[in-house]
């Protein structure tokens, strides 16, 4: 490759520099919030089973684990709202299957988390991991 501009756009594109300005455009907004990702590995038949034959992971399990964990907390104006992240993950040397889940926490009113409240979410969460590993 030669330095010039068409050389150097060349090599931008095989180093997905323009693939992670764009993610960093979209992750702006959600820098001021405490969004914490768990990844999650999904079995042959895309289940995983709680204990009490709930199925995991689904969004919606997950979002009643973590309204249950708020709910225990100590501070209950922290909330948190689960969504799905990006698509299945393959991993390519063994065929696992896994998908990331987001956990934004906020406070009940909707503003972003701040301070004391970030360290309490964090409690919130560590909860919220190990009654995920426990169950499944």
């Amino acid at each position: 490759l030669a330095d010039d501009p068409d050389s150097i756009a060349e090599c931008h594109v095989i180093s997905g520099r323009a693939q992670a300005e764009k993610r960093m455009a979209e992750q702006i907004p959600k820098h001021f919030s405490l969004t914490i990702a768990i990844s999650i590995w999904l079995t042959e038949e895309n289940n995983v089973h709680f204990s009490d034959e709930s199925v995991v992971p689904t969004t919606k399990t997950l979002q009643a684990v973590a309204n249950q964990c708020c709910g225990e907390s100590e501070t209950r104006e922290i909330r948190c709202t689960v969504e799905t992240a990006g698509v299945v993950n393959v991993q390519s040397s063994t065929g696992r299957r896994s998908q990331l889940y987001s956990f934004k926490y906020e406070m009940s009113d909707g503003s972003n988390i701040g301070g004391a409240s970030r360290a309490d979410a964090k409690a919130i969460h560590v909860m919220l991991r190990k009654r995920i590993v426990d169950k499944c």
